[in-house]
């Protein structure tokens, strides 16, 4: 019996609307054509997706490594092809009693089970395909097929050796996410875990015909997805290698290209990576760029800074008292850049721990020497610095919370750093932050986010200069320049001008606090009671 292509299946069967882009990716990688078989819109497609491929081979098939921006629907795509696997791929060839796998696996349960989620909604959408479903949990569906054999598709987290997924008979896997099954970072232990034995335990159990997939954002570290990809780009040797930035895949879609402004605005390196697919191929996973550091570093101005009332300013804290130090960090913005102006470190000593009431002194101090009305400081020691800030008249501003919020601090003052509009002092404290920077590292989390790592290091402390910089800068890249007030000679045609404006706001203003008079006696007339209070208690 003849069965449905994919991409004629995801429209017909599961009621899957494709994108140009998807179709293309269904018929090729998913399916029996080649770039070369496509016509108009289809073939102009498929040379940006398989880099100029004319021709893909039966056998590069069996494997695709899919790098494509966040948002451009892979997991979605990838779903539908584990129903579409499951209800139709070929198992006469097996035993009675073995039963056949699709297999999802991801870094973590959660991202696994989603795939799940998105399969079993996919056999609900028609009565035929959900009357295969013979038992189900979160992680595992059971199809009983028209011809009578029982598979399944299950979802696997992330083991050691690959463990969890040995044993079986596979129509197809999924690696959902595989670039960042493994870490490279220094003092990383996730060695443990990674991609190549996960897929070294599939493929020898994987049925004839069967296929397996490698989807991800790319990631600048060394996996086996990244090697593959590398290997067969543009070229198609041992496996299908798909690259195309999330706008190229979903075409016109208003709402992507929103997406990709905004994030592109909010963090372009990111974005270069998430949405586009592009990674520049350094080691270590450096936050931040060396080259860039460097640049920051000057010693032109006077340290430290004085005070000018035309910038904003910020005050970043970093509170640690046994193990770390506690840093201060003060930034005025110019308007173009982001100056620090004074630096502050007090480091515990064996014994020793810094106390806890010189820090808040001496930060309140430096707050009103700087005119600057709060302070941004970690989610540690909160409260005691609350109410030690509070009792000065200065005020604690709240900073993003947890991995997350860390990420977009420091994403967005690297951002800036970036584009050469930090500057730092050429003293002693400052060239320590400079060291500090190139500590930290990056590494790849779920959902396109990052967490971010400064290791310790004998002398350089815990990254505690730049935490309280980076709270400094990330507070002040929300802030604006007061403009200047222009002084002009009395008598001139300016100084007339700007005379007659200023007596026309006032008598505005006027004009507004009497007409809100009138309104707010009219309201007593209305209801005398209401108002009885401002006339002594008589009416």
């Amino acid at each position: 019996m003849a069965v449905l292509p994919f991409h004629t299946f995801c429209p017909k069967v599961l009621k899957l609307h494709l994108t140009p882009g998807q179709n293309v990716i269904a018929k090729v990688a998913f399916g029996d054509m080649s770039p070369e078989d496509l016509r108009g819109e289809e073939r102009d497609l498929a040379i940006q997706l398989f880099g100029g491929v004319e021709h893909v081979t039966p056998d590069a098939k069996r494997y695709v490594c899919m790098r494509l921006g966040r948002g451009s629907g892979k997991t979605t795509m990838c779903a539908a092809y584990a129903v579409y696997k499951a209800v139709t791929h070929d198992v006469s060839r097996i035993g009675p009693g073995d039963t056949p796998y699709v297999i999802v696996i991801a870094p973590d349960k959660e991202t696994a089970k989603l795939s799940i989620r998105m399969c079993r909604e996919m056999l609900r959408t028609t009565p035929a395909l959900e009357r295969l479903i013979v038992n189900e949990t979160d992680q595992m569906i059971g199809i009983m097929r028209p011809d009578g054999r029982m598979v399944r598709i299950e979802a696997f987290a992330a083991t050691r050796g690959g463990a969890a997924v040995r044993g079986r008979t596979i129509m197809a896997f999924i690696m959902d996410e595989a670039e960042f099954f493994t870490s490279n970072l220094e003092g990383s232990k996730d060695y443990s875990v990674n991609d190549h034995d996960i897929f070294n335990a599939m493929t020898p159990r994987l049925m004839w015909n069967a296929k397996g997939l490698l989807i991800s954002t790319p990631w600048p570290v060394d996996t086996l997805m990244g090697k593959m990809f590398e290997e067969n780009w543009g070229k198609c040797i041992n496996a299908v290698a798909i690259k195309a930035p999330t706008i190229l895949v979903r075409g016109n879609d208003p709402h992507i290209a929103k997406l990709v402004q905004v994030e592109t605005d909010r963090d372009p390196d990111n974005a270069r990576r998430e949405l586009f697919c592009e990674i520049d191929h350094v080691s270590g996973g450096e936050f931040f760029d060396a080259y860039a550091l460097s640049q920051a570093v000057d010693s032109s101005y006077t340290y430290p800074g004085v005070y000018n009332p035309k910038w904003p300013v910020a005050i970043g804290c970093d509170l640690g008292f046994t193990s770390d130090s506690s840093t201060l960090a003060v930034v005025q913005y110019d308007g173009q850049r982001y100056i620090c102006v004074y630096l502050e470190e007090w480091r515990p000593e064996k014994g020793k721990p810094v106390k806890p009431s010189t820090v808040f002194k001496r930060a309140a101090e430096v707050a009103k020497r700087y005119n600057c009305p709060g302070i941004v400081a970690d989610g540690y020691y909160r409260e005691a610095i609350k109410e030690s800030l509070e009792a000065s008249g200065i005020v604690l501003y709240d900073a993003p919370t947890g991995s997350a919020g860390k990420a977009e601090v420091y994403q967005r003052v690297r951002t800036v750093l970036h584009e050469e509009r930090c500057k730092i002092p050429d003293v002693a404290l400052g060239r320590r932050l400079i060291a500090q920077a190139k500590l930290v590292v990056s590494k790849a989390a779920q959902g396109g986010t990052i967490s971010i790592r400064t290791p310790r290091r004998a002398g350089m402390g815990h990254g505690d200069l730049v935490s309280g910089w980076t709270l400094a800068v990330w507070k002040l890249t929300y802030s604006a320049v007061k403009p200047d007030i222009s002084v002009f000679e009395p008598g001139s045609p300016e100084w007339t001008a700007e005379f007659n404006r200023r007596v026309m706001t006032a008598e505005q203003k006027l004009n507004d606090t009497y007409k809100k008079s009138l309104a707010k006696k009219a309201r007593m007339e209305l209801d005398p009671a209401k108002y009885r209070k401002y006339f002594g208690g008589q009416w």
